[in-house]
């Protein structure tokens, strides 16, 4: 499995304590056995980007939080550009 999806794997259990989720209130909401979601978690089978979307939905975070190397640093801003359709994205990096 990619880094990209093992630091996704760590995260998901990571945020998924800091909302005071248990592993069954996710497989619960995503409407998934426990076994199954705990898989996820484990890494030991691969998710897709629509997965991720539930997960992150559940966890009422964006996507960005689960796939950054340290989420507890950054902050995403979002701006609507006045009903153009646009939605601009910024990506607020802490220090140490």
């Amino acid at each position: 499995m990619s880094t990209l999806q093992n630091l996704a794997n760590f995260n998901i259990g990571k945020l998924r304590k800091e909302k005071k989720f248990s592993r069954e209130d996710m497989a619960h909401h995503l409407d998934i056995s426990l076994e199954a979601y705990r898989k996820i978690e484990n890494g030991t089978t691969n998710m897709n980007l629509d997965r991720l979307e539930q997960i992150c939905e559940v966890l009422e975070i964006d996507i960005f939080k689960i796939l950054a190397p340290h989420p507890e640093k950054y902050s995403l801003s979002e701006v609507n550009d006045q009903g153009m359709g646009t939605n601009i994205y910024t990506v607020n990096h802490g220090q140490d």
